[in-house]
């Protein structure tokens, strides 16, 4: 009976850890890049292309008035850690409708910049 109570919690500790991802694209319908830190851009250049498009982000804010969130945070990697000097976008929505919307807005990339799609 132990034996089967250490696999549970190996397994749900395993999923927990790194599976995190598929558990959100699968029941909050949230997406996440699959990207290693040299891979995202840098922090200044980030805030510069978001700047410049500043104007579609206000946009789909209010288009999405208290429905859709978007910030710039600290990126991280596929495995959930920082990566230090890098920035992404994080948009948290309130629905599977503004994923979609967004997806086909933004494409795989913000004009370079990975998002991330959290759906709560």
């Amino acid at each position: 009976m132990s034996l089967i109570i250490v696999f549970v919690i190996s397994l749900f500790w395993y999923v927990w850890n790194y599976k995190a991802s598929l558990i959100d694209r699968v029941l909050f319908s949230s997406i996440s890049y699959d990207l290693k830190c040299y891979q995202i851009i840098d922090s200044d250049e980030a805030t510069k292309i978001f700047e410049s498009n500043i104007q579609e982000i206000e946009e789909l804010r209010t288009r999405y008035a208290g429905y859709v969130f978007i910030t710039l945070v600290d990126a991280e990697n596929s495995k959930f850690e920082k990566c230090p000097g890098k920035i992404d976008l994080l948009i948290d929505v309130m629905g599977e409708a503004e994923t979609k919307y967004i997806q086909k807005q933004f494409g795989e990339t913000f004009h370079g910049i990975p998002y991330r799609i959290v759906n709560r």
